[in-house]
Formats: structure tokens, C-alpha cells, sequence
């Protein structure tokens, strides 16, 4: 039987649970006969509701706008159902005493975590109990284990070689492991929150294999351990690695974005030295920290969301570093807001500069025929597939290679694995894991 942290908080017993006990405990707060409780007080809670939700999705979508798209439908509604709980809750407290606080106080509590879970599962953010309360993996290692020094015989680099002269060892891993690690902005002064490797079967070894690197960005608002929270990133590189003699890229997931709702665009602007951080300060770390295999021309970047239009950016902008590129769901233009208050965010008004770093801009006057890309969404996500679609119109235009995926699914961290998943074969031909 699973340990109980484990279980799903996304499908299952645990999420109709708390559904039901908070339909029953919304039931409660709202059935009352006293005074002007149903000509009254509810109506007045009900206006006060749409009030509190119309404010938030103004402060959020045009004075804050901490990322590029809108409140989602059922993120307003949670908010709603949220809202409204607290506002029954306060009224029922006001009026009671003793045990009716108490289960007023519980029937609040309960509400409160069924609105949560459901925004939840509509993202896939926390797939179980462990993810959301920050526990270690249990393939986690630390950092002084994964930095011992090994082998890596130059013969076994990726490439044409590597698949062909990599044998497994008997006690090769049957799983990889993951690890927590700092990579300072040493050039960039950025300052990053801690990232995250997978390493695996086969670089876990006493001769290891020099594999190729991915740097797999998450999304935003979030944190470098998303990918392995809702995204499965362990599993999707475990399941590939055990048809493959303990072969996968050494995976390597930094956090692009400083603290969980900043949004600093991917680029160099005075948000924050993004783009440095991403294409200098982490390869540096990476090349100087781990054994693989120094040519870039197997390395790629790839990302979800927020980090599938930083993939496109990045490989628009540093293509010998990463000419090959995932980008899963991202958007055209990476934007704060509207395109003229993300000008000024980061540029301070000048769109002169924001030309120079913008992919789609970048791609008229230059081509990258010598760029690979997987551009995809889920078949859904209406409003990312069109966006995809600019995208990938935009590099065919350029002269780059483009592999066009969609795949059942919205944008969550369930429809993100399903095309990482999918994209593996792909990758590992690029990456030189499998012959092209």
C-alpha cells in the first residue's frame, strides 16, 4: 500500500473526499433561517463576492500582470467559491457561539481546501500530499553524492559513438536520481533559487557515459522543482532510460525566475540578467560540476509554458549553445502584461531595445537552418495551440527543422510530461542517445 503522502490529490479518493465534505460544508454555512439570513445577508454576500472576484481579476490582469495570459475561468470561480465561504463564515461566526463556531470555523476549512484542490488539479501543480509540502524525492540524493568524480571515457561521448560503443554495467541503476544544487549568477548577478538535476542510470556508474545536456525550464508563476512535481520528470527520463542500457541526458532544471511570482522575460533588461544567467552561468556551472559531454552541439533546452517560449528565445538568441529546442505550450512573445507595459517594465519604454532580444524579430533577419525544434501544445489548450502555431510558422520561416506535436490535454503539468514523453525519440536522435 502507498505510503498516504503519496496518494493522488489529483484524481481518486482523496479529491472526491474533499469535494463532497465541501459541498456539505458549503450546504451548512448557507443553510440558516434566522433573521434576514436568505433576503439579506446572503445577497449581500453574494454581491460582495462578484465584487471581491472582478477586483482580483483586475489587479491581476491589468495592474499587476505578473505573466503573459489572463485569471483562467476556473481559477475566478475557486476565487468566487472562496470569497463567498469566508464571507458566510464571518456572518455565521457573528451570530454563533461555542460549538457552532467550531464547526463554522471547520465547514470554512474544508470549503477553503476543496476550492484549492480543484485549481490544483486544473493545473496538475501537485500531483500528491509530498509535492505540496515540499518533501524530499525518494530518489533524491545530495549534492556531495552527486558530484563524486567518475569515469567518462571520451569514447562513450554522445554522438554516433555513444549509443554504439556503451555497454550497461551488471550493477548499472535501474532508476535515476535527482539532486538539489545552487548555481550562483557568477556573470550575471542574477539571483536564482536553487535548481534541480536528473541524473541518470548511466551517469550514476564508476565509468560513466558522457551524455548530452537538456536544460529544462519550468513554468511561471513556479519553482525549479516543477518539472519533477507535476511534469514527472524522473518517470518520463526513467521509463526512456530502461529500453536504452540506463541511457537519458543528464537533465538540468534552473530557475529562470528569481522568486515564484517574478517574471523577468528570459532576457537581459533591467527586470534582471535572465538570459545571461541561463546561457552562460548555467552551462559554466554545468561543464565545470558535472561529467558529460562538452560538445554543445548535443546540448538542448526545452520548457512548458513560461519556459517553452524561454526555450524558443534562448535558442533564437544562443543557437551553437542550443541549436536544438523544446517548446511546449509556450506563448509567441513573452509579455508582462500588454506589449507597450512589458516595453516599459523591462526597456523602459524602448521598443528599440525589446526588438533586439524578441525571437519572432530576431528570425526575420536571420536564419537558423541549423536549428532543430519540437513545437507543441495540447489539442485543448486552444488559445497556446494558436500561439504554438506563430511559433512554429515563425522558425519554418527561418529555415529551421520543426516537428509539430499535439497530444490529448490542456495546459497542465499532466498535457507537459505527455509531450516531453513524446518527444523523447526525437530528442535522443538529435542529442546522438539514438541513432538518427
Amino acid at each position: 500500500m502507498k505510503n498516504p503522502i503519496e496518494w493522488s490529490l489529483l484524481y481518486g479518493a482523496i479529491p472526491a473526499l474533499l469535494t463532497a465534505l465541501g459541498c456539505c460544508s458549503l450546504v451548512y454555512l448557507a443553510a440558516r433561517r434566522r433573521g434576514h439570513w436568505y433576503s439579506r445577508t446572503v445577497p449581500l454576500i453574494v454581491v460582495g463576492t462578484v465584487l471581491v472576484v472582478v477586483l482580483i481579476q483586475w489587479l491581476v490582469d491589468d495592474v499587476w500582470h505578473p505573466f503573459a495570459g489572463t485569471l483562467p475561468i476556473t481559477v475566478l470561480t475557486w476565487t468566487g467559491v472562496t470569497a463567498g465561504t469566508l464571507g458566510l463564515g464571518v456572518a455565521r461566526l457573528h451570530s454563533s457561539s461555542g460549538l457552532g463556531r467550531l464547526l463554522t470555523a471547520c465547514a470554512v476549512v474544508l470549503v477553503i481546501l476543496m476550492a484549492l484542490n480543484h485549481v490544483n488539479t486544473f493545473f496538475g501543480y501537485y500531483p500528491n500530499l509530498r509535492d505540496a509540502l515540499g518533501l524530499p524525492f525518494t530518489n533524491e540524493i545530495s549534492a556531495t553524492q552527486a558530484m563524486r568524480p567518475g569515469g567518462g571515457d571520451p569514447a562513450t561521448g554522445s554522438g554516433p559513438s555513444l549509443p554504439a560503443k556503451w555497454k550497461s554495467p551488471n550493477d548499472l541503476p535501474k532508476t535515476g536520481r535527482v539532486v538539489e544544487v545552487s548555481i550562483p549568477g557568477t556573470v550575471s548577478k542574477f539571483e536564482a533559487r536553487a535548481a534541480w538535476l536528473y541524473l541518470p542510470p548511466a551517469y550514476l556508474t564508476p565509468q560513466r557515459a558522457l551524455l548530452p545536456v537538456l536544460e529544462l525550464i519550468g513554468g511561471q508563476p513556479g519553482t525549479s522543482r516543477d518539472w519533477l512535481n507535476s511534469n514527472d520528470l524522473s518517470g518520463v527520463m526513467d521509463r526512456f532510460a530502461s529500453h536504452h542500457d540506463g541511457l537519458a541526458p543528464v537533465v538540468v532544471m534552473p530557475d529562470a525566475l528569481g522568486s515564484f511570482w517574478a517574471n523577468p522575460l528570459c532576457i537581459n533588461s533591467q527586470l534582471g540578467q535572465s538570459d545571461t544567467y541561463l546561457a552562460v552561468d548555467v552551462p559554466n556551472w554545468v561543464r565545470t560540476h558535472l561529467t558529460v559531454d562538452q560538445n554543445t552541439a548535443t546540448w538542448a533546452v526545452g520548457g512548458g509554458s513560461f519556459g517553452g517560449t524561454c526555450a524558443w528565445q534562448l535558442a533564437v538568441a544562443h543557437p551553437h549553445l542550443f541549436p536544438t529546442f523544446m517548446d511546449f505550450s509556450g506563448v509567441y512573445e513573452q509579455l508582462r502584461g500588454t506589449l507597450q507595459q512589458t516595453i516599459d517594465a523591462a526597456f523602459n519604454g524602448d521598443i528599440r531595445k525589446f526588438s533586439v532580444v524578441n525571437p519572432a524579430q530576431i528570425l526575420v533577419h536571420h536564419e537558423r537552418p541549423d536549428t532543430w525544434a519540437v513545437i507543441g501544445a495540447g489539442r485543448t489548450d486552444s488559445y497556446y495551440i494558436d500561439e504554438v502555431e506563430r511559433t512554429a510558422a515563425s522558425c519554418r520561416r527561418a529555415g529551421m527543422h520543426v516537428h509539430f506535436l499535439t497530444v490529448p490535454g490542456g495546459h497542465d503539468g499532466q498535457t507537459f510530461e505527455t509531450l516531453l514523453a513524446d518527444s523523447m525519440k526525437w530528442l535522443a536522435q538529435r542529442d546522438g542517445i539514438l541513432p538518427s
